[in-house]
């Protein structure tokens, strides 16, 4: 659990393309960005993006056999990335994590090409759940306390201006329930 707490696999939803530019939104210690540079070629690309330097350090230490993989400190809310540059973003049990999502879909969308891709794997809300009072520091590491429903993922994905997006269970846990997440940008 120090290295990797995915939810799932984001990549499992689409069929990525070899010269696609993808980014893994809190991608730790580069797992998924690994896994997708596997199936692109040059100038595809896979840039891990991560607040926490130390988890991106073990990144490049671990993915010295993917030329294709590229690491950068950064914050979901302001992305360093140029406008529309961009095919493909996935996050894999760290969507939750993003405090203000809103922000952070306002910066995926402005990153993604028309056409482009988002592909989350993480916890959503499919019961009654208790207010979080106490443990709220583990609640919050495992996604607990940043679970969104069906609902509130489809008004945020439409708010944002994503053409169509689709939300599949993976498995139930109570009132929490393991799920993808993949939406597209409308290519006007």
């Amino acid at each position: 659990w120090d290295l990797f707490a995915g939810c799932g696999n984001p990549l499992q939803e689409i069929e990525l393309e070899p010269h696609w530019t993808v980014i893994d939104l809190g991608c730790g210690v580069g797992i998924d960005s690994q896994v997708a540079a596997l199936s692109l070629q040059p100038p595809g690309r896979v840039i891990g993006i991560d607040i926490t330097v130390p988890l991106l350090r073990q990144a490049k230490e671990y993915a010295g056999a993917h030329p294709g993989c590229h690491w950068m400190a950064g914050d979901a809310e302001q992305l360093p990335l140029r406008p529309a540059d961009v095919d493909l973003v996935i996050a894999n049990g760290s969507f939750n994590l993003i405090p203000h999502k809103e922000q952070a879909l306002t910066e995926i969308w402005r990153i993604l090409r028309p056409g482009g891709y988002l592909a989350l794997a993480d916890l959503i809300v499919v019961g009654e759940m208790e207010p979080i009072t106490e443990g709220f520091e583990d609640a919050w590491s495992w996604c607990v306390a940043g679970a969104l429903s069906a609902g509130e993922y489809d008004v945020l994905l439409k708010s944002k201006g994503f053409s169509w997006w689709e939300l599949k269970e993976k498995g139930n846990y109570g009132p929490l329930a393991a799920a993808h997440v993949l939406a597209r940008k409308g290519k006007d």
